[in-house]
């Protein structure tokens, strides 16, 4: 138990955020729209989805490399 629980530090946390956001915009970007409004409304989901996944992958990283120069 307790090594799962060593598992659920943040930066294992927001890379598993970011690794679920990044799948998400994938999948809201590959799936075709009924019309021009609906293939828009998916691009700006899929971009946002796609920063989420940036920022949150990046600051995983980095709390991660700070943690193990301690």
């Amino acid at each position: 138990m307790n090594r799962i629980l060593a598992l659920a530090t943040p930066p294992v946390i927001m890379a598993g955020v970011a690794s679920v956001s990044g799948l998400l915009a994938v999948f809201v970007v590959t799936r075709s729209g009924a019309s021009e409004q609906v293939r828009y409304a998916k691009r700006i989901v899929g971009t946002m989805l796609a920063a989420l996944t940036l920022i949150l992958g990046s600051f995983a990283y980095a709390l991660w490399t700070w943690s193990s120069l301690l």
